[in-house]
C-alpha cells in the first residue's frame, strides 16, 4: 500500500504477522548486541509466544529482512553499526531526507550519525558475557540461551510472579497457560479473554520460508487455531526431553530412528476424483495402516452419521463436498482418539514453531516431535468442537506431519507405558520392518488397544499370554494371513457395529465398505450384497463396486471328493483369484464375487 504525503511516496508493509516477527527479532538482536541481559531476559518472558523463534542468527534476519546489500556496505564503514535496527534506522533517515532535501550519500554517510552517548553506551555494555563477535554471523542458539536465562536474584523472582499472573495466551491455541497441575504436569486453563480480540491472519511459517525462499503459503499449526469457548476444559503440557526419548523407543526400538521421508510427507488429504472424494489419497507406502484406520472413521461419520439411518443421498457420500468431508474427518478423529483413551481423555499432538528441547546425545531432533505441545481434552464435546475448528491446520494441510501428529495424538490419548502393556512382548514396537504399520499400532488405531493378535480375547501359549481384541468395535478387520492359515482373525473382528473392515494383504492396509448395516444381522441382506473398496495408494481413480452372492446360507456341504475336485480346480486358477477375494472369503466363504466392470486388482 502506498500513498502520497509531503511530496514524496510512502510504502507500507501490511502484513501485520511479518511486522510482528521481524520486529521481535530486530528488539533481540538489538538487546543481545548491546548487552542488556536482564532486559533480553524479561522481554522473552513477556513476550513467550516467540514468533522468531526461528530467526536465530544475524545472517537469517538479514536474509528475512532482504537487506544483504546494506549490511555489507555497513562493514566498510569505518565506524560500523553494530545492530541491525541502528542500521535500518539510519538507512530510512537517510533515505527519507535525501527525498525531502534533495541528493545525499547513502550508506556512508550512516557512520557519522551515532551519537557520543550512543558511543559511551556501546563501549560499557559490550564488556558483558552475552557479547556477539562484529566479525562473525552471531547466533541467538541455544547456548546463547541459556547464558541469558541466569541464576535469577530474590527481586528476579518477584518479577516473574508478576510476570506469570499475565495471560501468555499462544497465538494459535489461544489458551491459558499459568497453573500447572502438580500430579501429571499439565497446565490448565484459568481464562482467555485476551483472545477475543486477537486477528484471523495465519502468520506464515518462518522455518518453512527460511528454507524455502519465497513461499508464504505453509503456516505452522500453532499460528492460527481458532478460539476457544470460555467453558471449554483441556490441559497443555509442553513435550519433554524424557518423554519424546520414550515415545521413540515405543515407535523405533531406540532413539536414533526416527520418521522416513515416506512418513514426514503423509497428510490427511483428501481424493479430488469423482465418487472418491471421501477417500484419503496416500503419497508413498509405510502409514498405510493409519490412513486405512481413520479412513475407516471417517466414512463411519459419513455414511452412518449420528444415526443408523442407510438411505442416504449416495452423492453426500461419494461425492462430499469439501467443508463436509473435514468435518466427517475431524468427527472420525474425535472417535478414535476418544476409544484410545479408554472413553474418558484424549490428547491432541499440535506442533509449534518452537522446540522445547535441543538434540543431547543419540537423540537428534527431528523438527517435529520436539515442538509439540500436547493438548489434553477430558470432555468429548469439547474435543470434538476443537477438532471441528482445527483439522485442516492440524492434519490436513500439506508440510504439517498431519499422520505422524495422528499417530502421536492416539499414543498420547492411550499413554506410552499402556501401550508397552498392552503388547505380547514389552520389548515390541509399533513401527514394522520398512517403515511398515505393525499390528499392534493398527489394533491400537481400530481397538483403542496396541494388543499383538486380532482373534478374539487371550490366549496362553506355554507361559506366554497372547492378547487379542477383546469386545466388538465400530470397525472390523479382515486378513489375507487368514486365507494362508497363518493367522485366526476372530468375530470381534469379522463381525463389527458397522459394515466397515480394514483389509490387511500381505504388508499393506485398505478398506472395504457397504452402505447397509442390516448385512451384520440379517441373513437375507446377507445374501446379496455391494461392497465398496478403496486404495488410497492405488492411485485409484474410479469407484471399485463388488457385489457379493453369499451361499454361506443353507448351502449343501459338499461331499469329500466334491472338495477334491473343487480344490484340484482351484489350485489351476490360483494365481487368477485376486487377493482381495480371498480375503472377503475368509467371512463370507465360498461367495460369488462381481467386480461390475471394473478390472479385478490382481
Amino acid at each position: 500500500m502506498s500513498f502520497s504525503e509531503n511530496h514524496y511516496n510512502i510504502e507500507l508493509n501490511l502484513d501485520l504477522n511479518y511486522i510482528n516477527c521481524s520486529a521481535t527479532a530486530l528488539i533481540r538482536e538489538y538487546l543481545a548486541r548491546k548487552g542488556l541481559r536482564n532486559t533480553l531476559e524479561v522481554f522473552d518472558e513477556e513476550n513467550s509466544v516467540n514468533n522468531s523463534a526461528n530467526i536465530s542468527s544475524r545472517s537469517k534476519l538479514i536474509e528475512f529482512l532482504k537487506i544483504q546489500n546494506i549490511y555489507e556496505k555497513n562493514k566498510t564503514l569505518k565506524n560500523p553499526f553494530k545492530t541491525v535496527l541502528e542500521l535500518l534506522l539510519s538507512f530510512h533517515s537517510a533515505k527519507l531526507s535525501k527525498q525531502n532535501s534533495g541528493p545525499q550519500s547513502k550508506v556512508e554517510e550512516m557512520g557519522s550519525k551515532k551519537s557520543s552517548i550512543e558511543k559511551s553506551v556501546l563501549s560499557q555494555k559490550f564488556k558483558s558475557d552475552l557479547k556477539i563477535d562484529d566479525t562473525e554471523e552471531g547466533e541467538l542458539n541455544e547456548g546463547d540461551e541459556k547464558r541469558i536465562i541466569s541464576k535469577k536474584n530474590e527481586e528476579k523472582e518477584k518479577k516473574k510472579l508478576i510476570i506469570d499472573k499475565k495471560s501468555q495466551l499462544s497465538d494459535s491455541l489461544k489458551f491459558n497457560k499459568n497453573k500447572i497441575d502438580s500430579e501429571n504436569g499439565f497446565e490448565s486453563k484459568s481464562e482467555i479473554s485476551e483472545a477475543k480480540n486477537t486477528k484471523d491472519e495465519k502468520p506464515f511459517n518462518f522455518q518453512n520460508y527460511l528454507t524455502n525462499p519465497g513461499s508464504k503459503k505453509n503456516y505452522s499449526s500453532d499460528s492460527n487455531l481458532n478460539d476457544r469457548e470460555s467453558s471449554s476444559e483441556f490441559s497443555i503440557k509442553k513435550i519433554d526431553f524424557e518423554t519424546a526419548q520414550n515415545l521413540r523407543k515405543l515407535l523405533f526400538g531406540n532413539i536414533v530412528q526416527s520418521f522416513n521421508d515416506e512418513w514426514k510427507i503423509q497428510t490427511l488429504k483428501f481424493c479430488d476424483f469423482a465418487k472418491l472424494k471421501f477417500g484419503i489419497v496416500q503419497k508413498k507406502g509405510g502409514p498405510c495402516g493409519v490412513l486405512a484406520a481413520i479412513q475407516s472413521y471417517t466414512l463411519l461419520e459419513l455414511i452412518f452419521g449420528n444415526n443408523d439411518e442407510t438411505s442416504k443421498d449416495l452423492n453426500l457420500i461419494f461425492n462430499v463436498g469439501k467443508k463436509d468431508r473435514s468435518k466427517a474427518l475431524a468427527k472420525g478423529i474425535s472417535k478414535l482418539l476418544w476409544k484410545c483413551g479408554a472413553n474418558y481423555e484424549a490428547v491432541v499432538a499440535s506442533p509449534t514453531s518452537k522446540a522445547h528441547f535441543p538434540s543431547n546425545g543419540k537423540y537428534r531432533t527431528d523438527g517435529f516431535t520436539e515442538t509439540l505441545n500436547l493438548i489434553k481434552f477430558n470432555n468429548y464435546q469439547n474435543l470434538e468442537e476443537y477438532l471441528c475448528k482445527n483439522v485442516e491446520l492440524l492434519f490436513e494441510q500439506e508440510n504439517n506431519y498431519g499422520c505422524i501428529a495422528l499417530l502421536y495424538s492416539a499414543i498420547f490419548s492411550r499413554k506410552i507405558d499402556r501401550i508397552i502393556n498392552d503388547m505380547d512382548d514389552a520389548n515390541n514396537k509399533l513401527m514394522g520392518t520398512h517403515g511398515y504399520c505393525s499390528m499392534e499400532m493398527v489394533n491400537l488405531l481400530i481397538h483403542g488397544r496396541a494388543v499383538s493378535n486380532v482373534f478374539n480375547d487371550k490366549m496362553m501359549l506355554d507361559q506366554l499370554e497372547l492378547k487379542g481384541p477383546d469386545k466388538r468395535n465400530d470397525i472390523g478387520l479382515l486378513s489375507l494371513f487368514e486365507h494362508y492359515k497363518s493367522c485366526e482373525v476372530g468375530s470381534y473382528y469379522k463381525t463389527p457395529k458397522y459394515p466397515i473392515w480394514i483389509v490387511c494383504s500381505e504388508s499393506h492396509f485398505s478398506v472395504l465398505f457397504s452402505l447397509k448395516k442390516e448385512i451384520l444381522n440379517d441373513w437375507k441382506a446377507e445374501s446379496k450384497f455391494d461392497l465398496y473398496y478403496y486404495d488410497g495408494l492405488a492411485r485409484q481413480s474410479e469407484q471399485i463396486k463388488l457385489t457379493i452372492m453369499s451361499q454361506t446360507i443353507h448351502e449343501k456341504k459338499p461331499s469329500f471328493f466334491d472338495e477334491i475336485y473343487k480344490n484340484k480346480k482351484a489350485d489351476k486358477e490360483k494365481e487368477l483369484i485376486p487377493p482381495l477375494e480371498l480375503v472377503i472369503r475368509t467371512k463370507w466363504k465360498n461367495a460369488s464375487i462381481d467386480w461390475n466392470s471394473t478390472d479385478p486388482i490382481l
